[in-house]
C-alpha cells in the first residue's frame, strides 16, 4: 500500500550508501576506533564520502550560516525561538544552565546547532577561528558531562534534545577534521561520548508521538556516519524498525500524522 513507500525509498538510500563503500569494507572499519585512534580521521571521511548521495557535504557558506557561526565564535549562541535570543554562554567555562531563560530555549542550547554552524564555516572557509570555537565548545561539554554522567540531567537534556546533538556532532566531525586541534585523539574521544549517547538513546526511546520518529532518526543518522563505532550495526537495525514500525503506527491513511497538528509535522 501507499504507506509502505516510505519506508522503502529509506531502506533504498541506506542500501545505496553501504553499496558506495565496495564489498567488505563496512566490516572491515566498524570497530577499528577502539584500538586504533589514529584511523579514526580517515574512517570519519569514509563515512562521509559514502553519505554524499544523501547528505552531501556543504559547499557554499550562506550568510544566516555565517551570522550564526560568527557569533558562536564569541561565545554567543543565537536561539530564534520565543523571539531572537542572544546567549553568551562562553568558550571557557561554559554556561550551558543558562539561569532565567525559558527551558526550551535552554534545550536548544543543550543540542548545540552552533557545532554545525561552525563546522560548515570551517569547511567553507578554512577559517581556523570556526574550527577552534567548535573544539572549545565539544571540549567544554565533554568535560561538564562525561560519559558516566549521559542521560542523568534529563530535565533539560531530554532524549529529544540528545538526540539532535549527536547527530550534529556525528555529521560535523568529518568536516573539522581538517583542522590541527581535531587530532586523532581528540576526535577519538568525541566519537566515544558520542557512542554513549547513542547507547543512552537506544535504550530510552520514546515509546509513541513524533520523538520517536526523530530519535529513529538521529540513531540511523549517526549510525551511518559513526558506523565503524562498536554498536553502529545495532542503532542501524533498531532504528530501522523503529521507523518502519512508526510509518505504520503514526501515518494516518491519508497522509496526516496521527497527532493532526499541521503546523508542528
Amino acid at each position: 500500500g501507499n504507506k509502505r513507500v516510505p519506508v522503502l525509498r529509506a531502506q533504498s538510500q541506506i542500501d545505496q550508501i553501504e553499496s558506495n563503500a565496495g564489498a567488505g569494507s563496512a566490516n572491515d572499519c566498524r570497530c577499528a576506533h577502539r584500538g586504533n585512534a589514529a584511523e579514526t580521521v580517515e574512517q570519519l571521511r569514509s563515512a562521509a564520502a559514502r553519505m554524499q548521495p544523501v547528505a552531501p557535504m556543504p559547499t557554499e557558506l550562506s550568510d544566516a550560516t555565517r551570522r550564526l557561526a560568527d557569533a558562536a565564535v564569541h561565545g554567543v549562541c543565537i536561539v530564534h525561538y520565543l523571539g531572537d535570543n542572544h546567549l553568551r554562554i562562553g568558550r571557557q567555562n561554559t554556561d550551558w544552565k543558562i539561569d532565567g531563560v525559558h527551558i526550551e530555549i535552554r534545550a536548544f542550547v543543550y543540542g548545540m546547532p552552533f557545532i554545525a554552524h561552525l563546522a560548515t564555516a570551517y569547511h567553507a572557509t578554512r577559517d581556523e577561528r570556526y574550527a577552534e570555537a567548535a573544539h572549545d565548545y565539544l571540549r567544554e561539554y565533554m568535560a561538564a558531562y562525561p560519559v558516566d554522567k549521559v542521560g542523568e540531567d534529563d530535565e533539560i537534556d531530554s532524549t529529544l534534545t540528545l538526540a539532535g546533538r549527536v547527530t550534529t556532532w556525528a555529521k560535523s566531525l568529518s568536516l573539522l577534521a581538517e583542522c590541527e586541534l581535531f587530532d586523532a585523539a581528540f576526535l577519538s574521544s568525541v566519537v566515544e561520548h558520542a557512542s554513549a549517547q547513542l547507547d543512552f538513546l537506544q535504550r530510552h526511546m520514546k515509546p509513541v508521538i513524533n520523538w520517536r520518529v526523530f530519535e529513529a532518526r538521529s540513531l540511523l543518522t549517526s549510525a551511518l556516519f559513526l558506523n565503524f563505532a562498536e554498536h553502529g550495526e545495532q542503532w542501524k537495525k533498531q532504528a530501522v524498525r523503529v521507523l518502519n514500525d512508526a510509518f505504520h503506527r503514526q501515518v494516518l491513511a491519508d497522509g496526516v500524522h496521527c497527532e493532526r497538528v499541521p503546523t508542528y509535522h
